[in-house]
């Protein structure tokens, strides 16, 4: 009796895998990384930034 996921597919085979990797430029990663960072940091200022003084 096979085992559930066992089977005679080659698991290096590109059929079987279901994303290929790409390696994307340094400079991509790094806009990216700064464009989340900004975009996260744009989101805290204008939910805590933005309140007005309770008196």
């Amino acid at each position: 009796m096979a085992m559930p996921g066992s089977s005679d597919v080659d698991p290096n085979s590109t059929q079987s895998r279901q994303f290929e990797q790409i390696e994307q430029p340094l400079g991509v990663k790094a806009a990216v990384t700064l464009g989340g960072l900004a975009l996260m940091g744009w989101e805290l200022w204008w939910f805590l930034g933005q309140r007005e003084p309770s008196d």
